[in-house]
């Protein structure tokens, strides 16, 4: 048998690097040229549409007159307020018409011009069925931060590959465009009822698009021909296509989709995502509930219930593609004359028609090639179907028992080979039933993967934190403590922080997994003279996978956390000091007394360290009082 090796890195193109030196800064980054603003224009619903719009007393009364005097580069600030106002320039119909270089935010008070809100839930520019909502026209650098672009129906206007209407909410051609904290929500077109783009740049970030129509392809977006498309942090929810990509659709363009959520979607084909011609990466997203399923006229298939993906290049890292359906073939993904990589994947519960949850298919003249690593594959009628002419890798793999087994793992006529690490457990999901599918301590994933080159999970947390990478997309933060050994935990999070766990041997009297959980938000109740430090956790205690209540350390185990400037803000830093929660108590009490005598601490506050020994397991949190700010008092 010839030896077969997982297929190289995919290369996204000369262009798309290019293009990540523009749009691939932090989430929420702008650019440059952008922020050297020379000056801003207001807009409310009281305003009048005169003057210059520079004063806040003075603003106009519609965003298209503030861009039209607006100069390049100019801030138009938007107060919260319904704007309705559609006027047919250049292009047809539209609220907002662009093209030239400007930044446009929505959520303002209409007094006192400060955001409230953050993210401008009540500035909405609605069409009302009248035309597109915004047009973007050989624009460099457009930002649009906090809108609702509702109510756009491009029908009549034109502008898809056919002359078919296309971007109901947006409408992009050569330009580019960042879109930030807005909701884009109720708009219909052919192609690309939400967004339409075309030879353009675009990134997105924590944008919520839901409920748009596409009567052709690409219900939430459409990207056509364009060079990049970064999706990050999004959640691409209840679009339809009554043909291919009910969330979205990439046709000959390339894309970075990371951390998005691609839901209850559908489409004939592609009812989460599709894929044609196109080179994309796809890390750390959830695609759960879409359905390749009938919208209103027959199709001719019903195939790639999460992704359809034709004739294109795909690396897939750390996504969970669960619950998804087809009528015909590849409930989970529908792979067909085309290349890709996937490494740690969960791949769940996927029903209809074949019931695969993967299906490779190979063209006339063209062959598939698949290659899977670390995989979680269970819960599917077939876990993986390959035809003729296509070939499937896989390395290590968890199959399922029981519940979650896969009734066939293998299926087809094509070349499926399964590697050297097979698994057949139950995989153990913390609830899969709402959702989560991170695993549990009791999985068989744990530790039971191979180094893919991945050294990050789904929650962007590091991997391996044990012996082995686990399978599928969660990374479960644990360290193993023995006897014998001790043991030694790092966690780092996503802004590189550090949190370090030193277990010496003498500390317990048996092989002890420890679990560790970040906690970003407190539930319990905090004292009002009291601070929270921007960091907690819980730390839990395993024996033989049984989860070990009220379990305590014979010695102290040190704990040392970092901390950055933002967290302690607002706290007097000398009092900085890790705290548990007591339930019996109802409060937070201080972690050195876990221990007898209790623990000291140690401190730097030069270096933002705060270490402590601790000697059992709960939850929790640095805290410290309230900094207070103390100004003198003059007497006459």
């Amino acid at each position: 048998m010839t030896t077969r090796r997982l297929l190289p890195p995919f290369i996204l193109g000369l262009s798309l690097t290019l293009v990540f030196l523009i749009l691939s800064a932090p989430p929420g980054s702008e650019p440059a040229a952008a922020l050297a603003s020379p000056g801003i224009r207001y807009v409310a619903t009281r305003g009048v549409d005169a003057g210059a719009c520079t004063l806040p007393e003075s603003p106009c009364r519609t965003v298209q007159y503030a861009v039209d005097v607006a100069s390049p580069a100019d801030e138009i600030w938007v107060a919260s307020g319904v704007y309705t106002s559609v006027k047919s320039l250049a292009i047809g119909n539209q609220v907002v018409f662009i093209n030239k270089p400007v930044i446009i935010r929505g959520g303002y008070s209409a007094t006192s011009w400060n955001r409230p809100g953050g993210v401008a839930s009540g500035t909405i520019l609605d069409a009302m069925g009248q035309g597109r909502v915004v047009s973007i026209i050989a624009a460099r650098t457009v930002v649009l931060d906090g809108l609702g672009i509702t109510g756009g129906d491009a029908s009549g206007l034109g502008g898809g590959l056919n002359d078919e209407a296309a971007g109901g909410g947006i409408y992009s051609f050569t330009s580019t465009l960042w879109i930030n904290n807005s909701w884009i929500a109720g708009n219909k077109a052919d192609a690309g009822g939400g967004v339409f783009l075309s030879q353009s740049h675009a990134r997105f970030t924590g944008n919520t698009i839901a409920g748009n129509i596409a009567r052709i392809n690409g219900g939430g977006i459409y990207l056509s021909n364009s060079p990049t498309l970064i999706l990050d942090g999004n959640s691409v929810v209840k679009n339809v296509a009554r043909r291919n990509g009910g969330g979205l659709i990439l046709d000959h363009s390339q894309a970075l989709l990371d951390g998005n959520t691609v839901a209850d979607n559908r489409a004939p084909y592609g009812g989460g995502l599709g894929l044609e011609y196109s080179a994309a990466s796809l890390i750390g997203n959830v695609i759960r509930r879409n359905g390749a399923t009938q919208v209103i006229e027959t199709a001719s298939s019903y195939d790639g219930g999460g992704l359809a993906v034709s004739h294109s290049d795909a690396v897939l890292d750390n996504n969970v593609i669960a619950e998804n359906s087809a009528a015909g073939r590849g409930a989970g993904l529908f792979v067909w004359a085309s290349r890709l990589r996937l490494r740690h994947t969960t791949l769940a519960g996927n029903t209809g028609g074949d019931g695969s949850g993967l299906h490779v298919l190979a063209s006339w003249d063209q062959p598939s090639e698949v290659a899977l690593a670390n995989t979680i594959l269970v819960s599917h009628t077939v876990g993986v179907t390959a035809t003729k002419s296509s070939t499937v890798t896989l390395e290590a793999t968890l199959w399922g028992r029981g519940a979650s087994a896969n009734r066939l793992d293998v299926g087809g006529t094509g070349a499926i080979f399964t590697g050297t690490i097979n698994l057949w457990d139950a995989p153990r999901f913390v609830d899969s039933l709402k959702g989560n599918y991170h695993i549990r301590p009791t999985s068989a994933a744990v530790d039971a993967g191979v180094d893919a080159g991945v050294d990050r999970d789904i929650d962007r947390e590091h991997r391996p934190f044990g012996e082995a990478p686990d399978l599928g997309a969660d990374e479960l933060p644990l360290s193993v403590a023995g006897p014998a050994t001790g043991a030694n935990f790092v966690y780092t999070d996503t802004r590189g922080i550090t949190l370090a766990i030193e277990v010496p041997a003498e500390a317990v009297t048996r092989t002890t997994r420890l679990i560790f959980t970040p906690v970003i938000t407190l539930e319990e109740p905090v004292a009002p003279s009291m601070r929270f430090g921007g960091r907690a956790f819980d730390l839990d205690a395993y024996w033989d996978g049984a989860l070990r209540t009220g379990f305590t350390f014979r010695a102290g185990v040190t704990v040392t956390l970092q901390y950055s400037n933002t967290d302690v803000a607002e706290i007097d830093e000398r009092t900085l000091r890790l705290y548990y929660w007591n339930a019996a108590a109802g409060g937070w009490l201080d972690a050195a007394t876990t221990c007898t005598p209790p623990s000291r601490y140690r401190r730097s506050v030069e270096r933002n360290v705060l270490q402590v020994p601790i000697c059992h397991l709960s939850r929790y949190s640095i805290m410290g009082a309230g900094a207070w700010l103390y100004l003198p008092v003059l007497l006459r």
